[in-house]
């Protein structure tokens, strides 16, 4: 992922405490095309002066707490909107994986900083 290029210390990423992704809502493995399918719906209520960037991952476990642990990233999909459904695709056959994800708003403005979410609540990849 790419943030700003800034040498500015304000153009630093840091980690917001609240989740920017509301929940991925379904997971699943089409075997007609060979690809796990991965929808949900993101939100944030920061101006946008930036582009969107929501970055996948899969875990074969949860840890004691029941959180993903992001050992695999499959992949990210950009836009320009601060409130969308979504819908990823990941090549082969992710079933009973544990999907979770975040978002980073990269802002165009060297004045202003990257904000990434927490790990998102994982799902269960279903066949």
């Amino acid at each position: 992922m790419s943030g700003s290029t800034s040498s500015l210390p304000t153009a630093t990423t840091r980690i917001a405490r609240c989740s920017i992704i509301r929940c991925i809502v379904d997971a699943h493995y089409d075997a007609a095309a060979n690809k796990t399918i991965v929808r949900g719906r993101y939100e944030t209520e920061r101006i946008l002066d930036g582009i969107v960037v929501l970055e996948f991952f899969a875990s074969s476990t949860r840890n004691a707490r029941g959180h993903a642990q992001a050992e695999r990233f499959l992949g990210d999909l950009r836009t320009f909107q601060s409130h969308a459904d979504f819908e990823f695709s990941a090549d082969g056959d992710l079933t009973r994986q544990w999907i979770a994800a975040t978002a980073t708003i990269e802002s165009f403005s060297q004045f202003n900083r990257d904000v990434t979410s927490e790990l998102s609540d994982a799902i269960q990849v279903t066949p």
